[in-house]
């Protein structure tokens, strides 16, 4: 059997947990307390909408594509991350950052410090879904 070339979506999820297990602080001692927040993103299908936040892939970087293609596949999670991190804590990875901006670029929702979910419509590359992006502190 030959061997197969890797697809982008699974370079891209590759890069995406890289980057997770590299920044949020609480993923190599779960259950340990930390401070800062856990993000959860999703982005399950949704019925086109009039003025979507625009994701497409060709603008954006690697890092927030492979952050949309997890949170696209199921659910996409960061843990014990500070929005805006103080010189002991640790912030959002590239690509939720990428991504985070953009939804409070698109919303007006200021992402520091907020406990609220967010929420919004999105096009990705032609297909629609409905970008929630939940905040859990502690």
């Amino acid at each position: 059997m030959a061997p197969t070339a890797p697809t982008r979506r699974g370079l891209l999820k590759t890069a995406a947990l890289g980057t997770v297990f590299g920044v949020a602080g609480c993923l190599d001692a779960p259950g340990r307390s930390c401070s800062g927040a856990t993000f959860r993103l999703s982005l399950p299908p949704a019925e086109p909408a009039a003025e979507p936040l625009v994701l497409d892939s060709e603008g954006l970087s690697t890092a927030a594509n492979a952050v949309l293609d997890a949170a696209i596949d199921g659910e996409y999670v960061e843990r014990c991350v500070a929005w805006t991190p103080q010189p002991d804590e640790t912030g959002p990875s590239d690509g939720l950052r990428a991504v985070g901006e953009r939804l409070e670029s698109h919303t007006g929702v200021d992402l520091d410090g907020r406990t609220e979910p967010v929420a919004a419509d999105a096009r990705r590359d032609g297909e629609t879904y409905r970008l929630r992006l939940d905040i859990e502190q502690g």
